[in-house]
């Protein structure tokens, strides 16, 4: 025991580098994604495009809207920052319902949601 070297101590396991080689050398065949999972991102794209259109077109009319209602930008600015921080309190919520509910309830969920705004104010 006494004159013996300790071994130096390390900050990581160096096993696992000596061994990355090995897992990174796994000879597999390509396969893409399924044309299920291709067609509901493309689905899924679609429905996030035309539902937030309205989101970032207040941005191109909003000098407009300020000279038609005698209001300064600042104050149009307002109901874009609300808009902004519904949509990032309903992201934690909709998170929630991924985690217990699945991808699938939540995006028609979230679809409803978005949709229900434009027809109330239609009515």
């Amino acid at each position: 025991m006494y004159g013996q070297r300790s071994k130096p101590k390390t900050f990581f396991n160096t096993s696992s580098f000596l061994n990355a080689g090995y897992i990174l050398n796994v000879t597999t065949t390509y396969s893409p994604d399924s044309l299920y999972s291709l067609t509901r991102l493309i689905i899924t794209l679609f429905i996030a495009i035309v539902g937030n259109a309205g989101m970032w077109a207040i941005v191109v009319i909003m000098p407009n809207l300020g000279d038609e209602f005698q209001v300064t930008r600042s104050v149009l600015s307002i109901p874009y920052t609300l808009t902004m921080l519904g949509f990032a309190l309903g992201n934690v919520f909709l998170g929630r319902i991924v985690d217990r509910f699945g991808i699938s309830r939540a995006i028609i969920l979230a679809s409803l949601l978005n949709a229900f705004g434009p027809l109330s104010l239609a009515l």
